[in-house]
């Protein structure tokens, strides 16, 4: 009762509520199915992309999220809001391609959306969702032609740097690794060790473990070891001296190889580039405008640490091929980080074969990922049509001269086909003239809220200037560059159905979570029950 009082503070009535586990189910299903209904209708009339992934949940079920990404006219936003959360496993259906697609099939059919309005679908690079044949894309491809599918950046930028790491020595990893293992389960040596902390004068941080499925992940955990590095060669030498234990010596002798230390700068040098990239699409607002850009930046930045900067420079980047040696400079001239750069003048790291041997393996990671990116993006110009929807090139009428027309970013959505061309291209040249406000021009990243503005601008008639250039561009922008919503709802998941809660049904979470959306855009204190939802409830 306490509880409830200080949850209802100005409701007698609902203080003193109670209600038992199967109703409160039930409550839970009929509040859900109210507002999965209510996206559903806005689905009905809007164009949308489909996100999905796969997790397991405490209970050890696994289960596949749908998520539909689009832009609300009403509240004029892209929004993302899980569809449906479905048992992979219910029913003997399975995980591959064809129970994946039959899946999502059933969900929007369900929910009577019409797949015409479906324009872009983003997961992850696994075969039964992105294969060439028999998976869900190449159905979604088959079925509904001119479907976008995305694989996701964020992933994508994994795999080509977890590539790129077979070619460095392993025992860099096992060292990161090891080292979190030796510490991770004994509180006397974490106590012990901050000894040498405070010896060393190093801030007592902890060690961290690197996510196994995740490599970029690693970078953290280079980071902290040196900046431990000194404590930790103290501490593993007198320890190594005092136990004979293999994984002492192990990660004792590898401290003391100058070569690891080497490629353990290395990494936090370039690691860092590659996860910059991460940060940036997976981020909550819109990324498509950013995708070409950011990518041909990264991929420039990486061949120039090892190849001739004229070459890259005259050079269009799909055209590259990093594994040229022609277009490589001399070994002593590859850059590798200003920190290993200095590393190289100290005498004890002038060893010859040594820092040959670091400059050629560190050389081949940067081919082997230069090569991935290569191979797993699109280099080429298909993308960088988008690039003229961020609002400093919608300002500047200066770029018309290389983009005359929306045509083109028109015919790389060929879904998104309900507007009237000529109208649309007009509305382009003339906002390029207009007369922005201040806080518009002094805010260029704040991507929704300009074309929030655009769509408002009228004429002296009370007509609105620009309305069909501002939805064409969000919804192209709503296009998914990563599955990085679908992550989001797995944590939102993980905090409904945890270790107390662990016999919760998926049908109660799925409710759980789409009332959380309506909760979390402050809607909820506006909500008005209908006669049939009271009803159901019995």
């Amino acid at each position: 009762m306490d509880l409830q009082r200080r949850m209802f503070p100005d409701s007698e009535i609902a203080a003193c509520m109670a209600l038992k586990r199967k109703r409160c189910a039930t409550l839970v299903q009929v509040l859900g199915d109210h507002a999965l209904n209510g996206l559903a209708a806005k689905l009905r009339k809007s164009k949308f992309s489909i996100i999905i992934d796969e997790t397991t949940d405490c209970s050890v079920n696994k289960a596949c999220a749908v998520i539909a990404k689009y832009f609300d006219v009403d509240e004029c936003k892209i929004k993302t809001s899980m569809l449906d959360i479905i048992n992979i496993y219910e029913g003997n259906r399975g995980s591959s391609g064809e129970s994946l697609y039959n899946m999502i099939l059933n969900c929007l059919n369900a929910l009577q959306i019409p797949l015409s309005n479906i324009i872009g679908f983003a997961a992850d690079g696994a075969s039964n969702v992105m294969g060439t044949v028999n998976s869900v894309s190449s159905r979604l491809r088959q079925q509904m032609p001119g479907i976008t599918i995305f694989r996701c950046v964020a992933h994508s930028i994994h795999l080509c740097s977890s590539e790129a790491a077979k070619t460095l020595p392993r025992v860099c990893e096992d060292l990161i690794r090891n080292i979190y293992n030796f510490f991770s389960h004994s509180a006397k040596r974490k106590y012990e060790f901050r000894e040498f902390q405070y010896f060393c004068q190093v801030k007592p941080h902890k060690l961290l473990h690197p996510c196994a499925t995740r490599w970029l992940s690693l970078h953290q955990a280079v980071a902290r070891v040196l900046e431990q590095w000194q404590p930790l060669k103290l501490y593993f030498t007198q320890i190594a001296l005092e136990e004979r234990l293999t994984s002492v010596e192990q990660i004792h002798n590898t401290l003391n190889d100058p070569s690891v230390f080497c490629y353990l700068v290395f990494l936090n040098y370039i690691l860092p580039q590659l996860n910059s990239i991460n940060i940036i699409f997976q981020s909550k607002g819109p990324t498509l405008h950013l995708l070409h850009d950011k990518i041909s930046n990264m991929y420039r930045l990486l061949l120039k640490n090892f190849c001739y900067p004229h070459i890259i420079a005259k050079t269009p980047l799909h055209e590259i091929d990093p594994a040229d040696e022609n277009i490589h400079v001399p070994l002593n001239q590859i850059y590798l980080g200003a920190e290993l750069h200095d590393l190289f003048q100290k005498p004890e790291y002038q060893l010859r074969d040594m820092v040959e041997s670091v400059k050629t393996r560190c050389r081949t990671f940067l081919i082997v990922v230069c090569q991935q990116i290569n191979k797993r993006f699109d280099l080429s110009n298909k993308w960088k049509l988008a690039s003229c929807l961020h609002p400093k090139s919608v300002m500047d009428h200066n770029i018309r001269s290389s983009v005359p027309s929306l045509i083109d970013l028109g015919n790389a959505v060929p879904r998104i086909n309900n507007y009237d061309r000529q109208p649309l291209d007009d509305q382009w040249w003339d906002v390029a003239w207009h007369t922005f406000p201040e806080e518009i021009k002094n805010s260029p990243n704040d991507i929704e809220a300009f074309y929030k503005y655009i769509m408002t601008v009228e004429d002296g008639l009370g007509q609105k200037k620009y309305e069909s250039l501002g939805k064409f561009a969000m919804e192209i922008l709503s296009l998914p560059t990563s599955n990085a919503d679908a992550e989001r709802l797995f944590s939102k998941l993980n905090l409904i159905k945890r270790k107390e809660r662990n016999c919760l049904k998926l049908e109660t979470v799925r409710s759980l979570i789409h009332l959380s959306e309506i909760t979390e855009k402050g809607k909820f204190n506006e909500f008005e029950p209908t006669t049939e939802m009271l009803f159901s409830v019995k």
